[in-house]
């Protein structure tokens, strides 16, 4: 959560197209207080800021190891032995340019906008690879589905009630990367957003 707040509040442009799609769905009614998921579902460019984010800085570095079966196995026209532990390197997958462009390293939302996209299909791959950070099959986290829901809705409470900075804009953070990405030492200024 702390590292799509750190893209979000130092992007501006991006910074600036959320609050306005949050302040849209208040005025319309589209959103209630407190949202729900599925009101939170609804609104596409809030989705397309929480993957971007999650793609940019995923929540664990190498997902956890598999071992090959005894008779080996082949992986992408690759024979790898039986026994061999296999980590996922989920920052390389993020930021793989067949999947998610040229761009990789930039923080730009607006590529998970289906319109953005090659078509429904590519966006359902983008989708694939960003839910590799949570595990796959019976190692796959338990605890995904709750971890979708409250970015779903702290955003838009946060963002709702508040308008951010960061507190120190040249030294940002402190960030490690082990098997998990850890972060130290965010500061933000947060004042109450005056809501019309």
């Amino acid at each position: 959560m702390r590292t799509i707040f750190l893209y979000l509040i130092t992007s501006p442009l991006v910074y600036s197209k959320l609050k306005d799609e949050i302040t849209t769905a208040i005025k319309t009614g589209a959103i209630s207080e407190p949202i729900t998921n599925q009101q939170a579902l609804k609104l596409p460019y809030m989705q397309a800021v929480i993957h971007e984010g999650l793609r940019m800085m995923p929540i664990s570095a190498f997902g956890f190891p598999k071992r090959v079966p005894a008779e080996g196995d082949m992986i992408c026209g690759i024979h790898v032995p039986g026994g061999t532990d296999i980590f996922p390197n989920n920052l390389a997958i993020q930021r793989s340019k067949k999947v998610f462009g040229d761009d990789v390293d930039v923080f730009r939302p607006e590529r998970w906008l289906i319109e953005n996209t090659r078509g429904p299909e590519h966006r359902s791959l983008m989708v694939r690879h960003i839910e590799v950070i949570f595990g796959h099959g019976r190692w796959q986290c338990p605890g995904r589905m709750l971890a979708w829901v409250q970015l779903n809705k702290v955003f838009v409470e946060v963002l709702r009630n508040f308008d951010f900075q960061v507190g120190n804009p040249r030294d940002p953070w402190k960030l490690g990367v082990y098997s998990s990405v850890t972060v130290g030492d965010f500061w933000v200024k947060g004042v109450e957003s005056r809501q019309e």
